[in-house]
């Protein structure tokens, strides 16, 4: 029908506003209104929910006036807490206050709510976030006065005295006016040896030997050497010279001169440290008649000593020169200059310079780096040095609070401290099981912060920038004049040295420094981690490219440079292993369990042992139990486990970002539990697990445009009703065999393969109670098609998955503390990487085939076996597998055992159409060679096949023999699947199947001589090589498209091994069928009383 121009914008104008939102279709929307405010929240297949806001825009010039406008949908926020595909439900609900309850329900059968409400024109969640700029802080600190009293600042004077050490080419002209002192050049090498203080009252010392040649002008050439001693005074903060005396030329004598530093600089005004400036010191000395006047010239940048000079102006009687000398590293390599480095202990109380409110000009600073106290508290270093404290919630002392929002996080601000050594870039860290902090700046000066006292105080110093620090605290303690104090751990790296230093730190009173070791380290190792495993005395670093290496403790002394007694090599591939965690301190004669997190976007659990021989080197066993991935991608930046207060089951807590989000992952639950916009990783930021578990929340600072952001939440992003399971359908199932956890219980475990791809490792135990029900212990991810087929092997230790496109893998399955079982991926059978050999290929006509089972020889005199496969012919078909047995992998010629062909030697036709699952077990215990296939098809009917093997094998050109008994219409859809329940003895056996029709049914099958079958009642019309088969029962299941059913035992009552006494304590076993499909269901025992045990 023809429509007119206003007709066609009249309808233009009903289409208000369109946008591209999810990946896929979207299955519902619902309005939120909230006062004058509209928002839209969508539901759609990809497995989201998204926020949007309607944001009027101005009429359109032309269009008729009907009351309405434009309007364009932004987003708002995407919630992902479900697994796969398809919110098939949601639900809305609005308080009183404003916030809107949602709850939605999908495909994963995961059931979760979460409350959304209004703020900042934005949709956000229940937790908002606090922002400061730096003249917010400013702003607080001027109102609340809480300026510090002191700067720990150090002085030029002890930097230089530092800068000092190690070894310099020198060069130094002697112009001289009288004849009886020679002029001429020398040419040597200088150094600086570090050495204890000869008296108490000075803090640090050098040796300062020269040596070289001097080649005066009139021809003459001699060597020449001097030493004298150096010495720093920390409580005048002067350096002075000191004569040695000539005897061992090492003993002090007597002073020589001090330098006195000048106020000024060459360079004009006072300048950052990081810029090139000149210092000046001047000293003087008279010996008898001899006037000595020194003068040095330090050039310093980025706060290095590049070079320096001094000059000797003497005047006397007898003597009338200058000499002018010149020091310079440049003469050496810079693997030779290394050894020179040593880290340095600081005075205990170093220059301080009151700091008045006036010195703390807060123009042109930003927030740099963050660390968190405990979950309430944090302290974060600015770009001009300033150390700040905020503390959230509660007001410390008399400091004002700034409350920002009724619901946002309240911080109260207090300024520390301020260090030159802090600008621009700074290092901030927290002590692994204590709350020691650390802090390191530009120059390699490392900080201690002390909580209770709110002091910072100068512990070390690097002599450059560092580079990583990290610390530990011991178990044990250091007892000094009745004070008890914890002992810690200290490794730090510096920028461009090949070693790392390990300091043990204990007496925070008097800086109860002591240096362990050099730890030396590989070419291009640069340290990203690092551990110490107390129990093992063992050091593990981990590096940018993948590496760990190994250092064994026990062989580091004072002074004594150690190299890695091991190194593992692509940890995590050649990405950066950013965590290192002894999860805990391992037992007597019991491994270390490791976990590590990498930027390849994996977590890994390995277990550590250390043996220990007459050799050096310590033996080292490092070998991985579990590695996955969690959803949120590569950017893993840490971990930790909190048991939980039952102390029955343990939370692995990942964090790291995803796009532009911070994200806080449960891997033992499966589930987000925190996300953040933040932007995304390329921040300074730091997060703090809440202390009570850590599994629901916690407290995230970051910096974005120049603004301090903190979130807190004492709970999850949203809260979960039913935990679900797969995100899409369930296509395969296995139960492992009993298996000793690390408890020593003996567990089975479920395992489910689903068309998300992914693997699921489950538990049911009903003795907690069926509010426990299943359990998921743990998720694989390494198909990239749906799974097909899961196969445990006998002793529960391998896991055999298959997936489309010929994906065939294998799982190395343990038992693991803190996740209850863990799975390494072991095997491949990529083409181009593969490890399973290929024993022999062969095709089935133009049918696909379906399922397959292993008919194993029933006599120990036998050796031959079978193979049985069903097809979409509906036929079964039989083929001897001795061309396979006989020849093991260790066959040294493939060849030859791939010249026999694998060949089915009969077909027995079942079914009308595609067979769908089958089951084989023996008839009897004592049968030869007889077993009873159970077969389910498309066509609904449940086939019951006696099949009796020929005992010469297939070689011998007998097929099998095959009597079928078929059941029509045992459901009313396709049978999936079969699982073999329980032997009654005998030859009496009992199975169950289940299909699309979501009926469970339980099956008697006996099998017996066929004259005495014939005269037994009930037997099915039609029934032929003795075979009777009876229906025992009936039951519903709550399943979609059922593709498995599998059967396990589970005991009653308490178990403790002793067969001959179970009635005696009241023990009895369960049968238990569990149905897989769109969802899990366990059924108890089929007995009078006994029905649904739990369903997900």
């Amino acid at each position: 029908m023809p429509m007119s121009d206003e007709t066609d914008k009249i309808s233009a104008e009903r289409c208000m506003a369109t946008v591209m939102g999810h990946a896929s279709r979207i299955w519902d929307v619902r309005f939120l209104v909230s006062n004058e405010r509209l928002d839209l929240l969508s539901f759609g297949e990809d497995g989201t929910a998204q926020a949007w806001q309607l944001i009027p825009q101005a009429s359109v010039e032309g269009l008729p006036s009907r009351g309405l406008s434009n309007l364009s949908l932004v987003h708002q926020r995407t919630y992902a807490y479900h697994v796969g595909k398809n919110l098939w439900a949601g639900a809305h609900f609005r308080h009183g206050n404003g916030t809107h309850m949602i709850g939605t329900g999908g495909a994963d059968g995961r059931i979760v709510s979460y409350n959304i409400r209004h703020g900042d024109n934005l949709l956000t969640g229940q937790h908002p976030t606090s922002r400061w700029t730096i003249e917010d802080v400013a702003a607080q600190l001027e109102r609340t006065k809480t300026f510090p009293s002191a700067s720990t600042q150090l002085s030029d004077s002890y930097r230089l005295f530092k800068a000092l050490h190690g070894k310099w080419a020198i060069g130094r002209t002697i112009k001289s006016s009288s004849p009886t002192y020679p002029s001429g050049k020398f040419k040597g090498e200088a150094t600086f040896e570090r050495r204890p203080p000869s008296a108490e009252e000075y803090h640090d010392e050098y040796l300062y030997s020269e040596n070289g040649t001097f080649e005066a002008d009139l021809g003459l050439i001699f060597q020449a050497s001097r030493q004298y001693a150096y010495r720093y005074h920390a409580s005048s903060d002067v350096i002075s010279a000191w004569f040695v005396k000539p005897d061992d030329r090492s003993t002090v004598d007597y002073l020589f001169h001090e330098l006195r530093m000048e106020n000024s600089r060459d360079v004009g005004d006072r300048q950052a440290f990081h810029d090139k400036v000149v210092l000046k010191a001047r000293a003087y000395h008279l010996c008898v008649d001899d006037h000595y006047t020194p003068n040095y010239n330090f050039r310093l940048k980025d706060g290095f000593l590049d070079d320096w000079s001094l000059t000797y102006h003497v005047k006397g009687p007898q003597k009338d020169y200058l000499a002018e000398a010149c020091y310079t590293r440049a003469a050496y390599h810079d693997d030779e200059a290394e050894e020179q480095d040593t880290m340095v202990a600081l005075p205990p109380s170093t220059n301080c310079n009151n700091s008045q409110p006036g010195d703390w000009e807060f123009e042109k600073d930003d927030f740099k780096s963050y660390v968190f106290l405990h979950g309430a508290s944090f302290l974060v270093t600015t770009a001009q040095g300033r150390v700040l404290r905020g503390s959230l919630d509660t007001p410390a002392g008399n400091h004002a609070e700034v409350e920002t929002s009724d619901s946002r996080p309240r911080v109260s601000w207090e300024a520390i401290d301020q260090s030159e050594a802090l600008k621009s870039s700074s290092i901030t860290t927290k002590a692994v099981g204590s709350e020691m902090i650390l802090l390191s700046g530009n120059n390699g000066t490392v900080f201690t912060y002390d909580i209770p006292k709110k002091q910072i105080s100068s512990i070390f110093d690097l002599g450059r920038k560092a580079a990583y620090v990290y610390a530990q605290n011991l178990h044990e303690r250091e007892v000094t004049q009745e004070l008890d104090f914890q002992a810690h751990l200290i490794l730090v790296t510096s920028l461009g040295r090949p070693k790392a230093y390990v300091i043990k730190y204990a007496n925070p009173e008097v800086h109860d420094l002591k240096k362990i070791s050099l730890l030396t380290l590989q070419d291009s190792f640069i340290v990203t981690s690092a551990s110490y495993i107390e129990a093992f005395d063992m050091w593990i670093l981990g590096s940018r490219n993948g590496r760990l290496a190994f250092y064994d403790g026990s062989q580091i002394a004072t002074d004594n440079i150690t190299g890695p007694c091991s190194i593992l090599p692509e940890t995590h591939g050649k990405d950066a292993i950013n965590i290192i965690r002894c999860l805990r301190e391992p037992e007597l004669d019991q491994p270390a369990y490791i976990l590590t997190t990498g930027r390849d976007g994996y977590y890994a659990l390995h277990t550590l042992s250390i043996s220990r021989y007459t050799s050096k080197q310590p033996e080292v066993q490092f070998h991985t139990v579990q590695r996955s991935t969690p959803p949120f991608g590569p950017n893993i930046e840490g971990a930790s486990v909190f048991e939980d207060p039952d102390r029955q089951s343990c939370n692995l807590i990942l964090w790291g970002f995803r796009s532009t989000q911070f994200v806080v992952w449960n891997a033992s639950k499966d589930q987000e539990t925190m996300v953040v916009d933040c932007g995304g990783a390329h921040r300074n930021w730091s997060y703090c697990p809440n202390g009570d578990g850590g599994s629901d929340g916690g407290t995230f600072a970051w910096t974005q445009a120049s603004v301090c952001n903190i979130h807190s939440q004492k709970h999850a992003s949203h809260q979960v009703f039913q935990p679900g399971g797969h995100g899409r359908e369930i296509k395969a199932m296995a139960i492992s065999p009993p298996v000793q956890a690390v408890d020593g219980s003996i567990n089975r475990y479920i395992a489910t393969g689903a068309e998300d791809t992914r693997i699921r490792i489950w538990s049911f135990d009903h003795r907690r109670g069926s509010d426990m029900g299943f359990r998921c212990w743990g998720t694989w991810t390494k198909h990239t098609t749906g799974i097909q087929q899961l196969h445990w092997s006998q002793d529960g230790r391998l896991l055999f998955s298959a997936a489309g496109c010929e994906e065939f893998f294998a799982w190395r399955v343990l038992p693991v503390p803190f996740i209850s079982i863990g799975a390494i991926f072991h095997y491949t059978s990529h083409p181009t990487n593969s490890h399973f050999t290929l024993l022999q290929t062969t095709t089935y006509g133009t049918n696909c085939l379906t399922a397959i089972i292993h008919l194993p020889p029933l006599m120990h005199r036998s050796k031959h076996s079978y193979l049985c496969t069903a097809s979409s012919d509906g036929h079964l078909a039989f083929w001897p597998a001795d061309p396979i047995s006989i020849y093991p992998p260790s066959e040294p010629d493939p060849d030859q055992r791939n010249n026999i062909p694998l060949t089915f030697s009969h077909r027995h036709r079942i079914h009308q159409s595609t067979i769908k699952c089958i089951s084989a077990i023996a008839v009897s215990a004592t049968a030869q060679n007889e077993f009873v296939v159970l077969s389910g098809g498309d066509d609904g009917a449940l086939g019951v096949t006696r099949l009796t093997l020929p005992f010469g094998g297939g070689g011998g050109g007998e097929p099998p023999k095959c009597e079928t008994l078929l059941y029509p219409k045992a459901h009313a859809a396709a049978i999936n699947g079969i699982a073999y329940m329980t032997s009654a003895g005998g030859s009496s056996h009992t199975f169950a199947t289940s299909g699309n029709d979501q009926r469970v049914k339980m099956w008697g099958v006996e099998c017996a001589a066929a004259a005495a079958a014939a005269a037994a009642p009930g037997v099915v019309p039609g029934a032929k090589g003795g075979l009777r088969l009876m229906k025992k029962g009936d039951r519903p299941t709550t399943v979609g498209d059922v593709a498995a059913v599998c059967a396990m035992m589970s005991m009653v009552g308490r178990w403790d091994d002793r067969r001959e006494e179970e009635e005696e304590e009241g023990i009895r076993v369960l049968l238990l069928l569990v149905v897989a499909g769109i969802g899990m269901e366990c059924l108890g025992d089929w007995g009078e009383g006994e029905g649904l045990m739990e369903s997900i």
